[in-house]
């Protein structure tokens, strides 16, 4: 018989280390997902003139308006971010209710402006109010753009900018970045990329495209209308083979193959020509995996 109350009908409460664990996954996922949206939004003139550039208005920002952003802004970074790392965590409603409140803390201390020695939000996370801070400066707009919790994507794909405080005479404190900027896009000058830097684009291209192919699969699985109306035409085939490669449902391939080919493409920030002999290895990494020989 139901209750009504579904976190409560199958098996004891989790342990407080299955909710460690699950409150690392949801914010590795969060931090994912907000890192290469907050990246698009920067990087195409078209979605930050008419969407993120809302939120920069802020040069300055405040408590108040952490959360001040476009409707279409706040629906594809918190909301589509949030229900995402929810879902793939696999935690309850009732865990959710404090990481979600933990979060919502965080972002609003992330824009708070002032810098206490004691904060926790300070000590533990090199992601926090100076570093957002960078972020909201002229020259730090094309950096430091992950949120909320960690910096490791913007370390991974060259997109951090360290900071420091120093003390001002007449009190408090002012974020200095640790780089000279030069105020040219990095990505726009200089020679082609050398042989190391197509090597670091193609490995960021392959964890953008398994973590998104990872998620996106386990999804189908597990949502049963999914799997039945979409993955199931997949698993038709018992015994795969070459031909068989990409036999999916349509909604399948636009939402695994051809979304997340697009992100891998844009967040790696390789050339289109890089990304010819990328996808080629891809498409025949995909025919070998379903050869059976």
């Amino acid at each position: 018989m139901g209750t009504g109350r579904d976190w409560e009908q199958t098996g004891p409460k989790p342990s407080l280390i299955v909710v460690a664990i699950q409150f690392v996954t949801v914010m590795m996922v969060l931090n994912t997902w907000q890192y290469f949206m907050h990246r698009l939004l920067h990087h195409k003139k078209f979605l930050y003139k008419h969407i993120h550039y809302y939120h920069h208005r802020l040069v300055v920002p405040y408590a108040f308006r952490a959360l001040y952003n476009h409707p279409l802004e706040g629906l594809l970074i918190e909301t589509i971010g949030g229900a995402l790392s929810f879902l793939l965590s696999e935690m309850s409603p009732q865990v959710s209710i404090f990481f979600f409140s933990f979060g919502t803390i965080k972002l609003v201390d992330d824009h708070y402006r002032l810098w206490l020695h004691d904060n926790p939000f300070h000590i533990f996370f090199t992601n926090n109010l100076a570093y957002h801070d960078v972020h909201h400066q002229l020259y730090g707009t094309k950096y430091n753009f992950s949120q909320p919790f960690f910096v490791m994507w913007d370390k991974i794909l060259g997109t951090h900018m360290p900071c420091s405080l120093k003390k001002r005479t007449d009190g408090g404190f002012e974020t200095r970045p640790l780089k000279e900027v030069t105020g040219r896009d990095k990505e726009q000058i200089g020679p082609k990329p050398s042989l190391i830097v197509v090597a670091i684009q193609f490995v960021a291209a392959m964890v953008v495209l398994d973590t998104w192919q990872y998620f996106m699969h386990k999804l189908l699985h597990h949502n049963k209308f999914l799997y039945k109306h979409i993955h199931s035409h997949h698993h038709r085939l018992v015994v795969p083979h070459t031909f068989g490669a990409l036999y999916n449902h349509p909604l399948e391939g636009l939402l695994i193959d051809t979304i997340g080919g697009a992100l891998s493409f844009l967040l790696s920030g390789m050339s289109r020509r890089v990304s010819i002999f990328f996808f080629s290895f891809a498409t025949i990494k995909s025919v070998d995996d379903n050869c059976g020989l």
